[in-house]
């Protein structure tokens, strides 16, 4: 019997099915069939039936898009976090690499530069916390928590008295924050505060950090304020 390892590469080793979790993993928002048969010249039943595969060794999850409007909801797919970064799929020291280095270049301070990307991401939408058959939820918070969700950091929502803590219980950046937690912890502070503030929220929201080999790290928010980012 194959472990599950050996399940994963004989899911990947498929040229087709390696091209379209390339896609969702390097994609910055969940990918759509429609997306997925354009970029790799099949049918829609030849992509299902890849998908069906992806999702089946917990490569891909799928959910289903909530609508305002009528029409039928589309099925959306995000790597999961655990493959990023496996398997010459793209991972999170990428994604941080590209935003460092757009710091270096912009002369933005990397708190200032995650603010922006995060700003960026709220108003384009590029999360969208979808219970499986229910609609889109537009509450920052729930917004903020799918964000950090889809980049690794497995928040727990804790909730009292008008505040609102997401313990994380991942850094998937563990071996750089150790050694520049002013860096890396600057660019997420940053993210934190414009996915947040973007998606219209109000209030003080806060990066509480701690070591990150046993993560931990608490992201607060105490709505009804207005001095966000201290």
């Amino acid at each position: 019997m194959a472990g599950p390892n050996q399940e994963l590469a004989r899911a990947l080793g498929d040229p087709t099915r390696y091209s379209i979790a390339e896609f969702i993993a390097r994609s910055n928002h969940p990918a759509t069939i429609a997306e997925l048969t354009e970029f790799v010249g099949l049918n829609h039943n030849a992509v299902r039936q890849h998908l069906a595969r992806l999702k089946r060794v917990g490569i891909v999850s799928e959910t289903i898009e909530g609508r305002s409007q009528p029409g039928r909801p589309r099925l959306l797919y995000r790597i999961n976090s655990e493959i990023t970064g496996r398997f010459g799929l793209p991972g999170p020291y990428e994604y941080l690499a590209q935003i460092l280095a757009e710091s270096v270049a912009s002369g933005l301070a990397p708190r200032d530069l995650g603010r922006r990307e995060g700003i960026k991401e709220a108003h384009e939408g590029k999360v969208s916390p979808t219970p499986e058959g229910g609609e889109r939820s537009r509450d920052p918070i729930d917004i903020l928590e799918a964000s950090l969700v889809a980049k690794g950091f497995y928040p727990k929502r804790q909730c009292s008295s008008g505040v609102s803590d997401l313990v994380l219980g991942n850094c998937p950046f563990a071996q750089v924050a150790v050694h520049y937690a002013d860096v890396v912890c600057g660019v997420h502070r940053g993210l934190i505060e414009g996915v947040y503030l973007g998606s219209g929220g109000q209030g003080d929201v806060k990066l509480i950090p701690r070591d990150p080999n046993s993560a931990g790290c608490v992201v607060s928010v105490v709505q009804g304020l207005s001095d966000t980012g201290t």
